[in-house]
């Protein structure tokens, strides 16, 4: 994928996680003057992949004053852990995650960019919709929502199924045309471009050596019990859609979360003619469309996983990138 010319927007990046929307935006040619993350890991991970000014700070606390100027665009992911049907049997804890949608939209209507957009998971649509309604806690904030859209990130060119919640004020109609030059993408794509001694990337067009390929380490083999327990909880749930067990080649991913154990409902195993077995990091990250040569500044498996798994992925962000600049119909 190659890099069009510098776009006219100067643009920050809220609730910034490990890169996806400033990886993406860069690609389109647009100029993240500034990212915000809390989270350690995750802003470093950023930073030492993408460079820039990533700024480790609660945005919760953040002061408008140390904004940059002249900004014309302002995306972000809010923490969607409290909105997450997975979080506390579909609980979560709605009035915590509220209070970083708010601070996203203070930021939003103190800058009044030309365009903006928040992504978060499906639920928050209607979550949304319903507190901008009248009498609603966001209710100050329903003239500068203009869209609020779901989409799935496969139609992008991902190789997973990931439906999320796009709103915002942008030409979604751009991303809606986007979408049929994206090349469609599924799991043997993934798993056999990270086999071999000379590693293609699927999503973007370069080869590495095997021995640069790092976060590719696989986990020991289902046990039998495992196994059964991974294959009940997907194909006779009696509560929940069943599932397909193993994963399919075939067709892109489910969705990959943020926590995984190596027996829970959410977890993708797949069969690859040694054994039963979880996905390796790296092809997590593949999946989630982000380079291969893309670096994990965490100090545990399961901070590496949940980053991962947090992200919003660069091919997406990349087409919102060309949407916003215009770019919706090939030239």
């Amino acid at each position: 994928m190659k890099e069009e010319k510098k776009s006219k927007f100067r643009c920050i990046d809220l609730y910034s996680g490990m890169g996806g929307w400033a990886l993406g935006l860069k690609m389109a040619g647009i100029n993240v003057v500034s990212s915000y993350e809390i989270w350690e890991p995750a802003a470093s991970t950023q930073k030492l992949n993408l460079g820039g000014n990533v700024n480790q700070v609660d945005i919760r606390n953040l002061n408008f004053s140390d904004l940059p100027k002249n900004i014309n665009l302002v995306v972000g992911s809010p923490p969607c852990t409290q909105f997450s049907l997975a979080n506390r049997g579909g609980k979560g804890n709605i009035s915590e995650g509220m209070k970083d949608i708010y601070k996203f939209l203070e930021i939003v209507e103190f800058i009044s960019p030309k365009y903006w957009l928040m992504e978060n998971v499906p639920r928050v649509a209607k979550i949304l919709e319903k507190a901008v309604a009248s009498g609603g806690e966001l209710q100050r904030f329903r003239e500068i929502i203009d869209d609020i859209h779901i989409v799935d990130c496969s139609d992008y060119g991902l190789p997973q199924r990931r439906k999320r919640m796009l709103a915002g004020s942008f030409p979604f109609q751009n991303l809606e045309k986007l979408s049929k030059y994206s090349e469609k993408k599924n799991l043997k794509d993934v798993i056999s471009s990270l086999s071999g001694n000379k590693i293609k990337d699927p999503n973007y067009a370069f080869s590495i050596d095997k021995k640069d390929l790092y976060d590719h380490d696989f986990e020991d083999y289902l046990s039998p019990e495992e196994f059964r327990l991974n294959k009940e909880s997907k194909t006779y749930h009696r509560v929940y859609n069943l599932m397909t067990f193993p994963e399919p080649y075939d067709k892109p991913s489910r969705t990959i979360a943020a926590t995984e154990s190596r027996v829970v409902r959410e977890s993708l195993i797949i069969n690859d003619d040694s054994g039963y077995r979880r996905l390796s990091n790296r092809e997590r990250a593949t999946l989630q469309g982000f380079p291969i040569t893309y670096q994990f500044n965490a100090n545990s498996y399961s901070a590496r996983q949940k980053m991962i798994g947090n992200a919003i992925p660069p091919l997406l962000t990349y087409y919102i990138g060309c949407a916003i600049n215009n770019w919706g119909e090939k030239k």
